[in-house]
């Protein structure tokens, strides 16, 4: 069974097999972080590994990583209101606690993929104004 499913800033996807030391090699960096991530009240928690380095090397803000996180520390999942707190580049989700995840994990962050992306098209200004709040904050 995979044990992590890598998330795209475009919101590509695919399950993997891997050890935690060597999940730099799916999310690029020499270091990883994690945070402990939810999508909405009822639904699973997950671990969020990231690149903290990750938009200085040039990576995409991450929208379903940025909603997860934003989710996660506040319960609001309105990931665009905060660019500050953006995660970038790709991201695992993993199980809470460092396990695999199922099939019905896979779908709920699926449907935040989807929630993201119908977001991004439904209000391209807002978008659009996130992203570019995102990759500028810090420089």
């Amino acid at each position: 069974m995979p044990n992590g499913l890598v998330v795209n800033p475009d919101g590509t996807q695919r399950l993997i097999d891997f050890e935690l030391p060597n999940a730099r090699e799916f999310i690029g960096g020499l270091i990883s972080t994690h945070v402990d991530v939810s999508f909405n009240e009822a639904g699973r928690d997950f671990t969020l590994i990231y690149n903290p380095d990750a938009r200085d090397d040039g990576a995409a803000p991450s929208p379903v990583g940025s909603l997860a996180r934003m989710h996660g520390e506040t319960g609001n999942s309105t990931f665009f209101l905060d660019p500050v707190r953006a995660v970038f580049g790709p991201v695992i989700f993993v199980g809470a606690d460092g396990g695999p995840i199922g099939d019905k994990d896979v779908a709920e962050i699926h449907g935040a993929v989807e929630a993201a992306r119908n977001y991004s098209q439904d209000y391209p200004d807002e978008y659009r104004l996130w992203n570019a709040a995102a990759r500028n904050m810090g420089n």
